[in-house]
């Protein structure tokens, strides 16, 4: 312990010492009383600042930012603010909200979610933005809420009144401070924190009440994320009786309790979990925002990486941003796929999923199945530059105008498509359907029934994945094991891809329930889906025929 930390922790035990003397004659006032039951002799000195090993992976500040000593609450801070002393806590005075009178305004940092053009994916403090590292400096920071959740796990935590000095013109005197004693459960020793509240829109709340202190955490999603959910951090928080992580407003001044990181670098590796090869481990600094690199172990059906090898851990798509916040080890995890036999037809391979048709292994055009394909309008055999009513196929320039495959029951459009061509047609024929005429034999675009069993969850389980750094979803068959991918890749408008984090998919049929420019088409979306199986976001749906949209041929 360097001399200046020596000096230090004699000033602070000759306090604690001073203290207990004073308070030896103080009436308890009715109130169960802690004081003098905290023994600090062990505490260690870091940066001039006390902390107690309490046996956790993590040692702990026996004071919060800002105090003198435990029993006080010290400064309060917003989430990701640093400066010490304010005390006017609003969503106009936070640094991470723009100046806006929106209810709920849309932070401009540590943001995650739709707003994918404003979103930057962190969910942990920088150490600039850490209130702790900024004031107390060398490894000292705000907790993980995993830190949180030790202390909470592995020690008693007993309300009552510590007793603190307070300097007054007329000498030292002393007052109650109300908060836990938390001990220990592995090697007894003890920690004071008080009940500090939180200050918002310049009140105090909860002052001799309610425990509340910051983590460096932000919730995770996978999800949507909106502009109200951005306004949360975690906390440890006693506000419903009982000490839990919970969430807490970022704009609102809560206390900081530091612990003491032995390291701020961090290594993080990868494990293949069965499969061949090799990857890399990396390092980072704590709250250091990564990219994953992309999966390089030779195996099939990869779905993305778990801090579990079970999976029963924290799920991360390959590539995906990561947060550091300490040494992690990522467990490859695997659909567990049959060895099927890709069998050809044609010229072109399919995979028997053991439904009612075989399905290719590629999108038409592509030759590989993650690669995209081309764009086709419905109902026409040739892929094309842009996609509009002025060059579709089927119509006289306008989606008012259909020249074939309007349905019977369209009849109720006739008002307003009175120039269309009523053939009863609802099925394309086999000379207009692009997989028959670009692969031959029996393929063709699925049927909307061929597409409903594809996504019954009976039938099949749907896991977002990669395939060689191309997004979309592993189709693995519940009946045989045997699987495809299907790639996202939007669909296009004119000459302009749409929706690029979606699938679009033509079946060969119209709906006959809307107007006769809309055809049934798969939609798988990136966004509000589990790695459980298929949701009501896997749906047939109808979209304008005039646009450019992918095909994966079946094979009758």
């Amino acid at each position: 312990m360097h001399l200046i930390d020596k000096m230090k922790k004699l000033l602070f035990l000759l306090n604690i010492l001073i203290l207990s003397v004073l308070t030896s004659c103080v009436d308890k006032d009715g109130e169960p009383t802690i004081s003098g039951n905290i023994d600090y002799s062990s505490a260690g000195m870091a940066e001039g600042y006390a902390y107690m090993d309490l046996g956790l992976s993590v040692m702990w500040a026996t004071c919060n930012v800002g105090a003198q000593s435990p029993e006080y609450h010290g400064d309060y801070f917003a989430w990701g603010e640093t400066q010490r002393y304010k005390t006017n806590f609003t969503k106009k005075s936070y640094k991470w909200f723009p100046n806006s009178d929106d209810y709920y305004p849309y932070p401009t940092k540590y943001t995650y979610g739709d707003n994918k053009d404003e979103a930057d994916y962190r969910t942990v403090l920088e150490l600039s933005d850490d209130a702790a590292n900024m004031n107390w400096g060398g490894n000292w920071r705000m907790p993980t809420p995993e830190e949180i959740e030790e202390l909470i796990n592995n020690c008693t935590w007993t309300w009552g009144a510590q007793k603190a000095l307070y300097e007054t013109k007329e000498g030292k005197q002393v007052f109650s401070s109300y908060g836990y004693k938390v001990k220990s459960k592995i090697n007894g020793k003890s920690i004071f924190i008080p009940a500090s509240g939180y200050s918002v829109d310049g009140d105090v709340h909860g002052i001799r009440e309610d425990v509340i202190i910051w983590s460096c955490a932000k919730p995770r999603e996978y999800g949507r994320y909106t502009s109200e959910e951005q306004h949360y951090a975690y906390s440890l928080s006693s506000l419903v009786d009982s000490i839990r992580l919970a969430g807490a407003t970022r704009y609102c001044g809560i206390a900081v309790r530091p612990v003491l990181a032995a390291d701020f670098t961090y290594t993080i590796s990868f494990n293949a979990n069965g499969a061949v090869g090799k990857m890399p481990s990396i390092t980072a600094r704590h709250g250091e925002l990564i990219t994953l690199p992309l999966m390089s172990y030779k195996c099939r059906g990869f779905v993305g990486w778990n801090t579990k090898e079970d999976g029963s851990g924290i799920m991360y798509e390959d590539g995906a941003k990561l947060t550091v916040t300490s040494d992690t080890e990522l467990f490859a995890q695997w659909v567990r796929l049959s060895c099927e036999e890709l069998s050809d037809a044609n010229g072109h391979e399919y995979v028997d999923l053991g439904l009612s048709v075989k399905w290719a292994t590629c999108n038409l055009g592509a030759s590989s199945p993650e690669e995209l394909g081309e764009y086709y309008a419905w109902g026409e055999v040739q892929p094309k530059e842009s996609y509009s009513w002025e060059n579709y196929k089927w119509c006289n320039g306008n989606r008012f105008e259909i020249t074939k495959y309007y349905g019977l029951k369209h009849n109720d459009w006739q008002n307003e498509y009175p120039l269309s061509v009523r053939d009863g047609k609802l099925v394309l024929d086999f000379e207009d359907d692009a997989a028959r005429v670009q692969w031959g034999g029996t393929w063709s675009i699925p049927t909307n029934s061929e597409i409903n069993e594809l996504t019954d969850p009976n039938n099949c389980v749907w896991i977002k994945s990669h395939r060689n750094g191309v997004a979309g979803y592993e189709v693995v068959s519940q009946i045989n094991g045997n699987s495809i991918f299907l790639p996202f890749a939007g669909y296009k408008s004119d000459n302009i891809i749409e929706e690029v984090y979606s699938g679009f998919y033509w079946t060969n049929s119209i709906d006959e329930y809307s107007s006769p420019d809309y055809v049934r088409v798969l939609n798988i979306t990136k966004d509000n889906i589990t790695h459980s199986g298929v949701g009501e976001w896997f749906k047939s749906i109808s979209y304008w025929r005039s646009l450019g949209m992918l095909i994966r041929p079946v094979l009758l």
